[in-house]
């Protein structure tokens, strides 16, 4: 099993901190590995903080009356319920992996011992949470747009922006690759029908905007696709259409 030192430094989160700080966070990070389906409880999740660095997780919030709802899925770098370590309060979901992952995790008191030594450690979370709120409030503006070719658009370059943000080796927009896998997951999250999802990635697809393999898109022009989620260009399918990358 990896140390995944070095992905750590790299995380945003990590950026800048003071040296004594970033030696006790990787000295005393512990190293997870779980299989497809594995479960972080809710009580574990709210008394330890986790990163997830490989794979992909969901997080399910279940209500009193038994029934359960996806409240986000989780990619490499994002960070598992900090509010409940912020507020001392339980969290409120649990996390189930999508496939094999591996993550790392502190104690919340260690974490919060940390955060009151270390300003930058502060502002660091802080930019995290705020981007939080931001994508949160981009998929609840997601859910209300009528065109669905838009919404599809405005969430894969959403996805590439996240990614950007934690510190993967992509530079640009352009030949970038996303895994929306399982593609069942991904229409809950933007509050369509998995049938819905894949006709649209179908139809980019066609038009040379993308390419779309067993959930796996390769993202070819990524201000076409930003025209498509603005509303100035409508997607007419046309198959003989020549190769159109942007430059």
């Amino acid at each position: 099993m990896r140390n995944h030192d070095s992905e750590l430094r790299a995380l945003p989160l990590f950026a800048n901190l003071q040296p004594t700080t970033l030696q006790e966070l990787l000295r005393a990070r512990r190293v997870h590995s779980a299989a497809r389906n594995d479960i972080i409880s809710i009580d574990t999740l709210s008394q330890r903080l986790f990163i997830l660095l490989d794979g992909r997780m969901k997080m399910v919030r279940p209500n009193a009356a038994g029934e359960e709802a996806l409240e986000q899925c989780m990619g490499k770098g994002d960070i598992f319920c900090p509010v409940a370590m912020l507020a001392t309060r339980p969290c409120c979901s649990y996390a189930q992996c999508l496939g094999a992952c591996q993550y790392v995790s502190w104690s919340h008191r260690l974490f919060r011992h940390l955060l009151a030594q270390d300003g930058q450690l502060q502002a660091n979370l802080l930019s995290h949470l705020a981007t939080q709120v931001d994508e949160e409030r981009t998929k609840r503006c997601l859910t209300q747009c009528v065109n669905v070719h838009a919404r599809i658009a405005t969430y894969l370059l959403s996805r590439c922006s996240k990614v950007g943000r934690t510190g993967t080796t992509e530079s640009s927009a352009q030949n970038f690759q996303i895994d929306l896998r399982p593609l069942v997951l991904t229409a809950q999250e933007l509050g369509i029908a998995r049938e819905t999802l894949s006709r649209s990635l179908a139809l980019f697809d066609r038009e040379q905007i993308l390419r779309s393999r067993r959930g796996v898109v390769e993202l070819y022009a990524p201000n076409e696709l930003r025209a498509v989620a603005d509303g100035e260009r409508v997607c007419f399918a046309a198959p003989c259409a020549t190769l159109r990358r942007d430059a």
